[in-house]
């Protein structure tokens, strides 16, 4: 659920796409789509993640479900997800677009 936080959050607030069609996007993708529940059994790794990394807290869920999931990759414009070696970022180059 963060994810779908986040995704609200920069494309309606980053990048101006109206609310509307970015609700319908996700009620699209949300089949589609598997919620990894996180409890505060999860928090060791969550500290962890910002202890050792700095990363901010709402990031450090995020590696903390990749990690409850055993996802290694994350589509993100976030460099910070660089500082965690198990983890590849992936992100499209959007400047030339």
């Amino acid at each position: 659920m963060i994810v779908i936080d986040e995704v609200l959050w920069i494309l309606t607030k980053k990048y101006k796409i109206p609310l509307s069609e970015v609700l319908e996007l996700v009620d699209r993708l949300i089949p589609l789509l598997e919620v990894i529940p996180l409890d505060y059994t999860d928090y060791d790794v969550t500290r962890k993640t910002v202890m050792n990394y700095g990363l901010k807290p709402s990031d450090a869920l995020h590696i903390t479900s990749m990690n409850k999931a055993g996802i290694k990759r994350i589509v993100s414009e976030d460099e910070e997800f660089d500082k965690i070696p198990w983890i590849k970022r992936i992100w499209l180059n959007v400047t030339n677009c």
